[in-house]
């Protein structure tokens, strides 16, 4: 696979995969209103579809829950990251403690974030990838 281009203006193109759709919903809404540049192209709530998904699709971002149906978000991850073009991946869960965040970061997920208070900070990392990925230089530094 070649990675995904991405012209000045272009939306960025990102997967929601949670179980919980109200989680979903919330996410969905979020985005939109605070980085409307990003393009919600699909959902999944259990591994396995999630997996078919993001290859099928192949998003620019994985907004990602560890704990799934029929599998869990680990195997999404790695699964995810084996792609030559492997999307950025955000890991949104419950799960928070540095075993979990220490699994994620080796297995290639670029963020962890608590869902009790990482919404905030899903938007701002959001929006800076909007910028880098949209801006003609690609050497700015992650927040």
């Amino acid at each position: 696979m070649e990675p995904t281009t991405i012209t000045r203006g272009a939306v960025v193109n990102v997967v929601i995969v949670d179980g919980a759709p109200f989680v979903r919903e919330r996410l969905r809404a979020l985005l939109h209103t605070d980085v409307p540049q990003v393009d919600v192209i699909g959902e999944a709530a259990d591994a396995q579809a999630a997996i078919r998904l993001i290859r099928d699709t192949r998003p620019d971002a994985v907004i990602l829950d560890l704990q799934l149906a029929g599998g869990s978000g680990f195997n999404v991850l790695r699964a995810v990251k084996l792609a030559p073009s492997a999307p950025i991946v955000i890991v949104l869960t419950n799960l928070t403690t540095i075993e979990y965040h220490v699994a994620c970061l080796e297995a290639g997920a670029e963020f962890f974030l608590d869902k009790s208070f990482g919404l905030d900070l899903l938007a701002d990392i959001l929006g800076h990838l909007v910028r880098r990925l949209t801006s003609d230089s690609h050497e700015e530094d992650w927040p």
